[in-house]
């Protein structure tokens, strides 16, 4: 499950169906700016109410994030989620939430588990974040350069599972913010 579907059920599920929600990205980023899409092509194919207001750019910058999603919740009262990219946008947003005293009515999705995000899934105001593997990823990598070495063929496109991550498998992560 891609982190679109998962939000547009928990907003069919735990919203009632209807959010406005605002993004976060680095408009920069060619990654980001596919998750991006991905996300919102996922959302407006579910069929429920979900609002997009806007999406600003965080710049893949932490400081600039938090700027750009102050100012975005500041501009959108009403908004009821913020969706962040990456890992700066992650950092931004939460620090956003918690600055504005937002923490009871927006709820945060995204990518790039870091601890700050680990503590607002404890709260639950942080509900999912897609976390990636590295590990598996550096594997993959080394499995395709040897094949490249010796003449074999790659796919063009090395799929590496992601994770959601959320309050009922946050505790196995724990540890890489100790």
């Amino acid at each position: 499950m891609d982190i679109g579907k998962f939000y547009a059920d928990y907003v069919k599920t735990e919203m009632g169906g209807k959010a406005k929600i605002g993004i976060i990205g680095a408009l920069n980023s060619f990654i980001q700016n596919q998750r991006l899409d991905g996300f919102k092509k996922a959302v407006t194919d579910s069929g429920e109410a979900i609002t997009f207001l806007d999406t600003v750019d965080g710049q893949n910058v932490q400081e600039t994030a938090l700027s750009a999603s102050e100012n975005l919740m500041t501009a959108n009262p009403d908004m009821t989620t913020l969706y962040a990219t990456g890992e700066p946008a992650l950092l931004g947003a939460v620090s956003a939430v918690t600055s504005q005293g937002r923490t009871g009515d927006v709820k945060v999705f995204g990518w790039d588990l870091t601890k700050q995000a680990v503590q607002g899934i404890d709260d639950g105001w942080v509900v999912a974040v897609v976390q990636q593997d590295p590990a598996g990823e550096g594997k993959a990598a080394v499995e395709a350069l040897t094949k490249l070495k010796k003449g074999e063929k790659v796919d063009p496109i090395i799929n590496i599972p992601v994770t959601i991550v959320t309050k009922k498998n946050v505790d196995q992560y724990r540890a890489m913010f100790k």
